[in-house]
């Protein structure tokens, strides 16, 4: 009777008896359009067996053929409770966040599973990264934030490891991330590391995160060749002097090489490869888009910085730059003014809560402090939110080649003044019907109103852009013939 409780059906009886997940329940879970994935998240599931004999064949080979599995949101707190996974051989993907998982054994089983390419394991207790990781030769993103690890460790083996998440646990250095020469995108927020010289040995990576630290500088940063986005808000950077890429080191090396194996892996296949098709991008563009390579998104929020000098490595591919919430004071306008005609690329730029937008009025001197940006730096579109747009799209104007003004809403106005042309032209034929007041909530009119019923659109005020809403200027009054509508209350 006992073996029956313990079955390995999900039900409200069993509420006082452990609840397992086996060959039955995990083909009936298994989906018809995807045979090969189970997903068994908020089951009331808190042990994985996949060892029963007395369940057939035909059971056993479609649970072994399982390449993913969703078990997030269950109790598996135990410390034997993930065993049961050892019977997938074939498993690639794996998710069990939010599980309450804290023992140092509880992926034990992740040395069964040499085929795993994706783990997320995020929310969890786990105290360490589990040296069942060396196992992982195939693992190529890891996720591990919002647990209680303390250092980085069993990653070497992990050689195809693209994405790590180690964000919001109790690292304090980056010591032990050597060896992930593949990977491409680093999240290590919410720790307390105060160095990123360990990050020169990533050569791959594209992406860093490493925002709400203790760092107090980017030493070690300027050594990655193919770094496109750093994240390093709100820590205690006091100056970018060392952010300046080195002009002899691992960054020319790789970027030569790569230009090098490009152009000759271009070379050998431009005979072989079949003429572009209309519309599609050219080789040109390609080589364009190529040249630009470099970080293009700086996020320095929050920190201390009181100048922006040693930017200049970058400056032909930053496109966005974030420095609110330093202590830029006024004296540092004139050096800004200087460094923003070198960066050819940057078309977002964040100054707000620096010192140098204090003095006088807020809004004036923001406006004052973003005219002078744009007169310099012909690319910028945006500054503290506010748009930019050229001369030659909005048309002449006295005050210079670029005008403030929001662009969202200028186009908005364009289609609105277009679609009031359509409209005069239609009035003439149908004649032109007014909205009550009364009958603006319900879009309805009045039932006994013959003529036709005009589109919402029409009656949209100026600073409605979504098109939803009634609200804005009264319509225009009704021709006195032939017809004049009923009012309703």
């Amino acid at each position: 009777m006992k073996s029956e409780k313990n079955k390995a059906y999900i039900s409200s009886e069993s509420s006082l008896t452990e609840r397992f997940l086996d060959n039955q329940l995990a083909v009936s879970l298994i989906g018809r359009e995807t045979p090969h994935e189970l997903v068994a998240d908020r089951h009331g599931i808190s042990f994985i067996r996949f060892e029963n004999s007395k369940e057939n064949d035909r059971d056993k080979e479609k649970v072994a053929a399982i390449r993913k599995i969703n078990i997030s949101f269950n109790p598996l707190h135990k410390p034997r409770a993930l065993d049961g996974l050892c019977q997938l051989p074939q498993l690639r993907q794996l998710f069990v966040y939010s599980c309450g998982l804290q023992h140092p054994d509880c992926l034990a089983c992740l040395s069964s599973i040499p085929k795993l390419e994706i783990l997320l394991a995020h929310q969890n207790f786990i105290p360490a990264i589990p040296d069942t990781c060396r196992s992982l030769s195939k693992l190529q993103e890891l996720r591990l934030d919002r647990n209680r690890i303390t250092k980085i460790e069993h990653l070497q083996s992990c050689s195809s490891l693209r994405k790590l998440d180690l964000s919001t646990n109790l690292i304090q250095s980056l010591e032990g991330i050597s060896g992930l020469q593949s990977l491409q995108e680093l999240k290590i927020s919410s720790n307390a590391i105060d160095s990123l010289l360990p990050c020169k040995a990533l050569p791959s990576l594209r992406e860093l995160d490493v925002s709400y630290n203790h760092l107090v500088s980017l030493e070690g940063v300027q050594q990655l060749p193919l770094l496109e986005a750093l994240r390093a808000d709100h820590n205690s950077i006091a100056s970018l002097q060392l952010l300046t890429p080195t002009q002899t080191g691992p960054k020319k090396k790789a970027a030569a090489n790569a230009s090098s194996s490009s152009s000759t892996t271009s070379s050998l296949t431009k005979g072989s490869q079949p003429p572009p098709k209309k519309g599609a991008p050219t080789s040109s563009a390609t080589s364009e888009k190529k040249s630009s390579e470099g970080l293009t998104e700086l996020y320095l929020s929050g920190n201390k910085l009181v100048s922006l000098d040693g930017l200049d490595g970058w400056a032909r591919s930053l496109e966005l730059l974030d420095v609110s919430e330093n202590l830029l004071a006024g004296s540092a306008l004139q050096p800004l003014l200087g460094l923003l005609p070198r960066l050819q690329q940057l078309g977002e730029l964040r100054l707000h809560g620096n010192p140098l937008l204090e003095c006088g009025p807020e809004k004036e001197r923001a406006g004052a402090v973003a005219a002078q940006i744009a007169a310099v730096c012909p690319s910028i579109r945006a500054v503290d939110g506010r748009s930019f747009v050229s001369s030659d799209d909005a048309g002449s104007s006295a005050e210079g080649d670029t005008i403030l003004a929001p662009s969202r809403k200028r186009e908005e106005g364009e289609a609105r003044g277009a679609g009031l042309e359509e409209d005069e032209e239609e009035k003439k034929q149908i004649g032109f019907h007014t909205w009550e007041r009364g009958s603006q909530v319900s879009g309805s009119v009045a039932e006994t109103d013959p003529k036709p019923v005009r589109s919402r659109a029409f009656y949209q005020s100026d600073s409605d852009s979504d098109g939803d809403s009634l609200s804005g200027p009264a319509p225009p009054p009704a021709p006195e013939e032939p017809y004049s509508p009923r009012v309703h209350d």
